[in-house]
């Protein structure tokens, strides 16, 4: 199972340049179901990008660098909580930092 995210340094500034978060999985079979949450520093989520979600064994996700609210977040270091479980009750969760850089 391995999961990535790049780039590390992200800018949602509309430049072409590092504007997304990729969030990249590669699971060993699907049949999964998965969660992405956004933490802020302060240990707070700050967006739900999927909840219960059904995904093939591999692919990705993007996060823009919103929040909830479909604000823009703060610069600053964010933590991306990854979990996947299927119907035979096996789950897996993965901490990734990555850190959303100023949009101007």
């Amino acid at each position: 199972v391995q999961i990535e995210l790049e780039p590390k340094l992200f800018t949602p500034n509309n430049d072409g340049d590092k504007d997304l978060l990729h969030i990249r999985f590669n699971l060993d079979e699907g049949g999964w179901q998965g969660n992405i949450k956004i933490y802020n520093d302060r240990g707070m989520v700050i967006k739900n990008l999927i909840s219960n979600y059904w995904i093939e064994n591999k692919g990705s996700f993007e996060w823009d660098g919103s929040d909830d609210n479909k604000e823009m977040a703060k610069a600053g270091i964010y933590l991306v909580y990854f979990e996947v479980f299927n119907a035979n009750g096996e789950k897996f969760a993965f901490k990734k930092v990555c850190v959303l850089g100023n949009s101007y």
